[in-house]
């Protein structure tokens, strides 16, 4: 229509439907409101593997956006560390996955097995968080036999008060996270007491609000 009115010279009337058209545009998408974020933090490329089903259920509802401390460099052993082989590969993999679920991948660029906390890698998470704002984030339970999922946790809670939000804060329990917690070797009556005293602990965090923070369990 437009190139119709062009080419009979009323290039003043072509002119006056473009900015309605914008305009139209413009109201539309001020009419649409921005989904609220939710981001997934891992310490490897395979940590979010265990959280696609919650993803996919939050397709269309929020924004999903992940985070990857390493890339998990040291999962094909030691020579295809050393040559780059399994970081390319599972970075591919990675970006592969959240591509077909919709999600966003953010990288922090740890070393799978010797990450950090460090100063850097918070302020750099820190900046993503700021510019986000998520809704919620949804990362490692702090008590863990792999340390690079301890460090996600812990530069987490750095970078959200770096970023100085509040959001909603979920903890993923994978039972082989838990293996340290058995108490097999103490006398049933002690374990036993020790198991109810551990399960009050984990209800209390359940119902407290701490320094604005919301925390939540969820079992997986």
């Amino acid at each position: 229509m437009t190139a119709g009115i062009l080419k009979g010279g009323n290039e003043m009337e072509a002119k006056k439907m473009l900015v309605a058209f914008a305009a139209c545009a413009a109201l539309c998408a001020a009419a649409t409101p921005a989904l609220e974020k939710v981001v997934f933090v891992g310490g490897h490329p395979d940590d979010f593997a265990a959280q696609i089903g919650l993803a996919l259920l939050m397709r269309g509802t929020f924004e999903v956006h992940v985070v990857d401390f390493t890339h998990g460099e040291r999962g094909c052993g030691k020579e295809k560390f050393e040559s780059g082989w399994t970081k390319a590969k599972r970075t591919k993999e990675e970006e592969s996955v959240c591509a077909a679920v919709g999600a966003k991948l953010h990288w922090l660029d740890e070393v799978d097995g010797d990450a950090y906390a460090c100063r850097e890698t918070c302020a750099k998470f820190a900046e993503i968080l700021k510019e986000l704002q998520p809704r919620a984030i949804i990362t490692h339970w702090p008590l863990d036999q792999h340390l690079d999922h301890v460090m996600a946790f812990t530069a987490t809670m750095k970078a959200i008060h770096l970023a100085k939000i509040e959001p909603e804060i979920y903890l993923d329990i994978l039972l082989r996270s838990l293996k340290f917690l058995r108490f097999s070797d103490i006398i049933p009556i002690i374990k036993s007491s020790l198991c109810k005293f551990h399960n009050r602990k984990l209800q209390k965090i359940i119902k407290t609000e701490h320094n604005t923070l919301k925390f939540s369990i969820f079992e997986i």
